[in-house]
This record gives C-alpha cells, sequence and structure tokens, in this order.
C-alpha cells in the first residue's frame, strides 16, 4: 500500500517545503513587525497575524508536499500523501518537543491536520496520467 520510496522522497520535499515555508513566515513575519508601528490594525492584531501566516505557511507545505508524493505514485495516491503529511508533522513535533517536552491536543490537532492537508495536496494528482517513478 505505501510506496516507501515515494515516501521517503515525499518526507524529503515536504521538510525542505516546511523549511522554506518557515523561511518565509520568518521574512513576512519580520515585515509586519517593521509596518506595525504605522499601523494601528497590524498593531492591535500582531500575534493573530503572525498565527494565521504561519498556519497558512505550514498547511501550504503540506500540500505542495502532498502533490509531490501523489505525483510519484500511481496507486493509493492520497494514503501516500497523507502518511507523508503525518511523518513530516512528526518530524516537525518531535522537534519542538525536544524543547518544551509535553505533548499538547494542539500538537496532536497539528500532525493529523497536516495529514489532511496532504491528503487534500495528493487529491491534485489526478491530472498526471503515470508516476514519476515509474
Amino acid at each position: 500500500m505505501i510506496n516507501w520510496k515515494a515516501a521517503i522522497i515525499g518526507l524529503i520535499c515536504t521538510i525542505i517545503l516546511i523549511l522554506l515555508g518557515q523561511l518565509a513566515f520568518a521574512l513576512i513575519v519580520s515585515y509586519i513587525g517593521n509596518i506595525g508601528d504605522k499601523s494601528p490594525f497590524i498593531t492591535a492584531n500582531k500575534e493573530t497575524l503572525w498565527i494565521t501566516v504561519g498556519l497558512l505557511t505550514y498547511f501550504g507545505s503540506m500540500l505542495m508536499g502532498g502533490g509531490v508524493t501523489a505525483f510519484l505514485v500511481d496507486e493509493h495516491r492520497v494514503a501516500n500523501a497523507a502518511f507523508v503529511g503525518i511523518l513530516a508533522s512528526c518530524c516537525s513535533l518531535a522537534l519542538s518537543l525536544s524543547s518544551s517536552g509535553s505533548l499538547t491536543f494542539m500538537g496532536v490537532l497539528l500532525v493529523l491536520s497536516g495529514g489532511a492537508f496532504a491528503a487534500i495536496g495528493g487529491l491534485g494528482r489526478r491530472w498526471f496520467a503515470t508516476s514519476a517513478l515509474s
């Protein structure tokens, strides 16, 4: 059911996409911080904007990672994409748990939603006729 070659390649691609998303997040948040002094809306909602931008970049990375994984397989595209999304989310969560040490409900929700967004990204595979690994 799970294509391990596609899972490993998809996991590596998803982690790279997450790191690029975090870079974009840092740039966007620093821009929001710079213009925040001039805008009362941004000053009042800075934390909400940071969380929103962080979630958008994370779930966008999961969507693209699921799409890459689904591009690599012929069968069970959504299952492979969801598996890679959950694995990438667990890797991300494991890194943050090493510093905080406690698993919370929001951490579990982040892992499940990462898998769900990767599965949604895996649905986009239907436009390609064959897999890249065949």
